[in-house]
């Protein structure tokens, strides 16, 4: 069960690891450090033009991306701006958008420490 303090998960880490060593964390961290990034990049590309589809769309893939890697704290935030981006709700989803920055810095600096392992 993931603590409080966690910002990856760190029995999905464990899973991985098992899996297939540290190669494959390092891999998949990589992989989930381009995803988010560009991720986060479009998602306030498509929020400040007012593209409330695009960002719901987004959301959903980050959404996705924080899961896989363990970053369960980001994943509800994911989901309240992709329903608010997805009603045309774009205040709301700005809002979200704020306290995903937070989560998701977090958690690549978390992925960064992971690929250099």
């Amino acid at each position: 069960m993931q603590q409080a303090e966690e910002i990856l998960d760190t029995q999905a880490i464990a899973d991985l690891k098992t899996a297939g060593g540290d190669a494959l964390v390092r891999k998949v961290a990589r992989l989930f450090l381009a995803a988010v990034t560009s991720g986060l990049q479009d998602l306030r590309w498509q929020l400040a033009n007012g593209n409330g589809e695009a960002a719901a769309f987004r959301a959903h893939a980050l959404r996705s991306n924080f899961a896989s890697m363990g970053a369960m704290r980001a994943v509800p935030i994911c989901e309240v701006l992709e329903e608010a981006a997805a009603h045309g709700d774009l205040p709301a989803a700005q809002k979200q958008m704020a306290a995903m920055e937070i989560q998701a810095a977090q958690a690549l600096a978390e992925a960064q420490r992971l690929a250099r392992q």
